[in-house]
């Protein structure tokens, strides 16, 4: 259906609408991916687990 509307040379179907929303879909996923990345991330923490813990209730909170 997106192919057969870029080449429609009556202008009866628009493509731009359709491809805004597969990429809304796309960037939405991939900012909830980075998301419980950096949440995993921060847990992981090093020698101090205080910082470790500060740093997943920030990301959680902000995120």
């Amino acid at each position: 259906m997106i192919l057969r509307s870029l080449f429609d040379p009556s202008f009866e179907y628009y493509v731009t609408p359709k491809i805004a929303k597969i990429f809304c879909l796309l960037a939405t996923i991939f900012a909830v991916a980075m998301w419980i990345g950096t949440v995993i991330t921060a847990g992981v923490g090093g020698d101090d687990t205080h910082a470790s813990e500060v740093l997943v209730v920030l990301t959680t909170l902000l995120g």
